[in-house]
């Protein structure tokens, strides 16, 4: 897409963030992380406004640092739509009139979000999304000054945030190994990390079965 629309897409995909928000603030203890991201959003969202104001007016192609920009709006977009998904997920699971809205029992989900997407916690997605809007903020072709100390400002209260969720618990609930056996020797793989248990045989089948496992 050209980058009108990729922004164009990325402001909807906030708007589609901030409204999950709405009904994830409601789990009880949830981390001071997501509340971060949600503050941030509107910030996001003012720096692609105006630099989409900015590009119907000139051609940043004739930026020395074009190639720069274009990566940088485009990455914004793919972690703001990873961020999407993955509110989207607990917003889903809240919204089960029966189900538990205690953080002990959404960070599984969340685990489980974020492994299905290879994804970062969402205060770490935050800080590259902002650390985009900084390289689109110092380019000449922009000029958003303006909203430079707020980005940097922003990009430090993330870093000072508690994270939402443990390096032990991603780390253990990454154990995806993926097993190769080129000579098609008879082999067991067992990933007891609470989401899935994979068995192989020589034929290349596979036996999946999947429990609700959470041991945090």
């Amino acid at each position: 897409m050209d980058p009108l629309s990729v922004i164009s897409s990325t402001i909807g995909i906030i708007g589609a963030v901030a409204s999950a928000y709405e009904t994830i603030k409601k789990i009880q203890n949830l981390p001071k992380a997501f509340d971060e991201v949600n503050k941030n959003l509107p910030l996001v969202r003012g720096v692609l406004q105006r630099v989409y104001e900015r590009i119907q007016r000139i051609d940043p192609s004739v930026d020395q640092n074009s190639d720069s920009i274009r990566e940088a709006i485009n990455t914004c977009h793919d972690k703001v739509e990873i961020l999407q998904k993955i509110f989207a997920t607990l917003e889903e699971k809240c919204k089960d009139r029966d189900a538990d809205k205690t953080w002990k029992r959404a960070r599984a989900w969340y685990r489980e979000a974020m492994r299905g997407m290879q994804a970062d916690r969402v205060e770490g997605l935050m800080k590259e999304i902002l650390d985009r809007m900084r390289i689109l903020a110092v380019s000449q072709v922009f000029s958003l000054n303006d909203d430079l100390d707020e980005i940097k400002e922003a990009i430090n209260s993330l870093s000072e945030v508690d994270p939402s969720l443990d390096d032990s618990e991603i780390e253990m609930g990454a154990i995806y190994a993926q097993q190769t056996n080129r000579d098609h020797a008879t082999g067991t793989q067992y990933n007891m990390s609470g989401g899935v248990l994979n068995t192989g045989n020589n034929s290349g089948e596979y036996f999946r079965e999947r429990w609700d496992l959470d041991i945090w």
